[in-house]
């Protein structure tokens, strides 16, 4: 009796867990996943590069005003078998700290239908960007606001696909910027903060990372609790400046600020921010133990469909850029 007890519990498990483990599961990575992985506003599932060097968050990316901004996603199956076709939805909103309930005011991007995901198989999304419309405000959903009023702005990824067994993995959003500084200098970012209810609610921004030397000045929203009318949006600005330097060789200023914003009590979206020094710009010819002539002297006769081939010798210890320009009789 006790053995057939046995047997018969082991048979319902097996039948409970099959199923789960014969799933598909489209997912894309949201804020900090893994968990503690800085900053915490911040997917490595979603970014932009217009110059194509794979470093993500560079100054200029994404650029208003132009319409062949490069964004990426990257999605993954982490199912164990494979999923029917997944849409990837892009869309974007002027940067701030959005809690859930907002996301409808975000403007689309596009909408990318992909292929089947075999179990494990990871893809890259690129779509198009088109930040050309500077007056761009969402039919009004940004408070008003516009594109032309923002350097930065929030992306937000979801995933689609029938038969996903797991759909808490199927929504990722980028909240991240670089801001360049100086010394004795004052950077401002700009963002927006919303109130998606539909009564009054209790704001609270949370800033963490600057350093305390800094001069730290919001504008548009009070520290501590501020109160939010229904539905209501408000632009603030974070004005931050550096000390001086205090020696010429002291070390580059860099800090990673996080804003936060709780409401009613509830932490409900954030967004960070790079604050660094920009790398200092190096001359286009360094010495280096040799002699390079910003000109290759000669004249090149190209008539009658002859060639000419040039050897350029790069006599420095480093690499050098290479530039070629053509000149004609009048150059």
């Amino acid at each position: 009796m006790k053995a057939s007890t046995i047997l018969l519990c082991l048979f319902v498990g097996l039948l409970s867990v099959a199923p789960a483990l014969a799933q598909p599961d489209p997912s894309i990575r949201d804020w900090g996943n893994p968990p503690g992985t800085p900053p915490p506003w911040q997917t490595p599932d979603v970014w932009v590069d217009n110059n194509g060097n794979e470093i993500p968050y560079e100054a200029n990316e994404p650029a208003r005003g132009i319409q062949d901004n490069r964004l990426f996603a990257r999605i993954r199956n982490l199912g164990s078998t494979a999923t029917a076709e997944v849409q990837v939805r892009f869309a974007f909103a002027p940067y701030g700290l959005w809690a859930p309930a907002s996301h409808a005011d975000f403007k689309e991007i596009d909408v990318v239908t992909v292929p089947p995901l075999s179990p494990g198989e990871e893809k890259t999304i690129e779509v198009e960007w088109d930040l050309s419309d500077l007056s761009e405000n969402n039919g009004g959903a940004w408070g008003g606001f516009t594109v032309n009023d923002f350097s930065h702005f929030c992306v937000l990824v979801t995933l689609t696909s029938q038969g996903d067994t797991n759909p808490s993995n199927n929504i990722a959003q980028n909240n991240f910027t670089w801001v360049p500084i100086a010394p004795g200098k004052t950077s401002m970012v700009k963002f927006l903060v919303a109130n998606p209810k539909a009564q009054p609610a209790t704001a609270e921004l949370l800033l963490a990372g600057l350093p305390e030397r800094w001069q730290v000045r919001l504008d548009g929203l009070q520290r501590g609790r501020n109160t939010l009318q229904p539905r209501e949006v408000r632009l603030v600005t974070l004005s931050f400046t550096p000390p001086a330097r205090e020696t010429e060789t002291a070390a580059p200023l860099a800090a990673r600020g996080d804003l936060s914003l709780r409401l009613d009590g509830q932490l409900v979206g954030g967004i960070s921010m790079d604050a660094h020094e920009p790398a200092a710009a190096q001359a286009l010819f360094p010495p280096a133990g040799g002699s390079l002539s910003p000109y290759l002297i000669g004249t090149y006769d190209l008539r009658g469909g002859q060639r000419a081939v040039v050897q350029v010798l790069n006599p420095t210890g480093r690499p050098v850029r290479v530039l070629a320009a053509f000149f004609d009789d009048d150059e």
